[in-house]
Protein backbone atom coordinates (compact mmCIF):
# COMPACT_ATOMS: atom_id res chain seq x y z
CA UNK A 1 0.00 0.00 0.00
CA UNK A 2 1.25 2.94 -0.43
CA UNK A 3 2.40 5.87 1.97
CA UNK A 4 0.45 9.45 2.07
CA UNK A 5 1.91 12.27 1.56
CA UNK A 6 2.67 13.75 5.01
CA UNK A 7 1.15 17.41 3.88
CA UNK A 8 -1.11 17.79 1.05
CA UNK A 9 -1.17 21.33 -0.39
CA UNK A 10 -4.37 23.21 -1.65
CA UNK A 11 -3.99 24.23 -5.07
CA UNK A 12 -3.98 27.98 -4.27
CA UNK A 13 -4.54 28.98 -0.37
CA UNK A 14 -7.62 31.63 -0.29
CA UNK A 15 -5.81 34.38 1.34
CA UNK A 16 -2.62 35.53 -0.17
CA UNK A 17 -0.40 39.01 -0.05
CA UNK A 18 -0.61 40.80 -3.54
CA UNK A 19 2.76 39.85 -4.47
CA UNK A 20 2.26 35.90 -3.95
CA UNK A 21 -0.81 36.51 -5.61
CA UNK A 22 0.71 37.87 -8.75
CA UNK A 23 3.55 35.53 -8.35
CA UNK A 24 0.71 32.83 -8.78
CA UNK A 25 -0.55 34.14 -11.74
CA UNK A 26 2.51 34.46 -13.93
CA UNK A 27 3.47 30.77 -13.20
CA UNK A 28 0.12 29.18 -13.99
CA UNK A 29 1.09 30.00 -17.59
CA UNK A 30 3.88 27.76 -17.65
CA UNK A 31 3.04 25.26 -14.70
CA UNK A 32 0.15 22.74 -13.59
CA UNK A 33 0.16 23.67 -10.00
CA UNK A 34 1.90 26.77 -9.82
CA UNK A 35 1.32 27.09 -5.62
CA UNK A 36 3.36 23.40 -4.98
CA UNK A 37 6.44 24.99 -6.60
CA UNK A 38 5.85 28.42 -5.02
CA UNK A 39 5.81 26.92 -1.23
CA UNK A 40 8.44 24.53 -1.93
CA UNK A 41 10.96 26.95 -2.41
CA UNK A 42 9.43 29.65 0.05
CA UNK A 43 10.13 26.89 2.33
CA UNK A 44 13.66 26.50 1.32
CA UNK A 45 14.11 29.89 1.90
CA UNK A 46 12.77 30.43 5.10
CA UNK A 47 9.93 32.23 3.78
CA UNK A 48 6.36 32.37 3.89
CA UNK A 49 4.84 31.50 0.75
CA UNK A 50 1.83 32.94 1.45
CA UNK A 51 2.32 36.82 2.57
CA UNK A 52 5.63 37.21 0.20
CA UNK A 53 6.83 40.80 0.07
CA UNK A 54 8.56 41.88 -3.22
CA UNK A 55 12.06 41.08 -1.66
CA UNK A 56 11.19 37.38 -1.23
CA UNK A 57 9.48 37.20 -4.89
CA UNK A 58 13.08 38.33 -6.31
CA UNK A 59 14.48 35.41 -3.74
CA UNK A 60 12.62 33.14 -5.09
CA UNK A 61 12.18 33.70 -8.43
CA UNK A 62 15.47 32.24 -9.91
CA UNK A 63 14.71 28.77 -8.10
CA UNK A 64 10.92 29.04 -9.15
CA UNK A 65 12.28 29.53 -13.02
CA UNK A 66 14.66 26.08 -12.44
CA UNK A 67 11.45 24.29 -11.41
CA UNK A 68 9.18 25.08 -14.11
CA UNK A 69 12.51 24.24 -15.71
CA UNK A 70 12.38 20.53 -14.01
CA UNK A 71 8.77 19.85 -14.15
CA UNK A 72 7.20 21.79 -17.60
CA UNK A 73 10.48 21.92 -20.03
CA UNK A 74 12.87 24.21 -20.71
CA UNK A 75 10.57 26.20 -22.75
CA UNK A 76 8.43 26.43 -19.93
CA UNK A 77 11.19 27.51 -17.67
CA UNK A 78 12.31 29.98 -20.14
CA UNK A 79 9.24 31.65 -20.19
CA UNK A 80 8.56 31.15 -16.33
CA UNK A 81 12.23 33.12 -15.99
CA UNK A 82 11.33 35.87 -18.51
CA UNK A 83 7.86 36.59 -16.86
CA UNK A 84 9.06 36.39 -13.00
CA UNK A 85 11.95 39.02 -14.20
CA UNK A 86 9.25 41.09 -15.59
CA UNK A 87 7.34 40.59 -12.29
CA UNK A 88 10.27 41.45 -10.10
CA UNK A 89 11.20 44.42 -11.97
CA UNK A 90 7.71 45.58 -11.85
CA UNK A 91 6.91 44.82 -8.36
CA UNK A 92 10.77 46.79 -7.45
CA UNK A 93 9.29 49.98 -9.50
CA UNK A 94 6.47 49.62 -7.27
CA UNK A 95 7.67 49.78 -4.02
CA UNK A 96 10.15 52.80 -5.47
CA UNK A 97 7.23 54.42 -6.17
CA UNK A 98 5.70 53.99 -3.04
CA UNK A 99 9.48 55.16 -0.94
CA UNK A 100 9.11 57.98 -2.97
CA UNK A 101 5.86 58.75 -1.75
CA UNK A 102 6.59 58.24 1.60
CA UNK A 103 10.03 60.07 1.98
CA UNK A 104 8.78 63.28 -0.09
CA UNK A 105 10.72 65.67 1.68
CA UNK A 106 8.61 68.83 2.84
CA UNK A 107 9.89 72.10 1.74
CA UNK A 108 10.03 75.00 4.25
CA UNK A 109 8.03 77.68 3.99
CA UNK A 110 9.08 81.30 3.91
CA UNK A 111 7.46 84.01 5.60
Amino acid sequence: MPSMPSRILPLRPRRVSPECGALLDALAAHCPAPWTLVAAACRRAGLNAASLTPEGVATVAQPLALAVARESGPRAGLAAHRALGRLVRSLRESARECDGAVRRPTRARSA
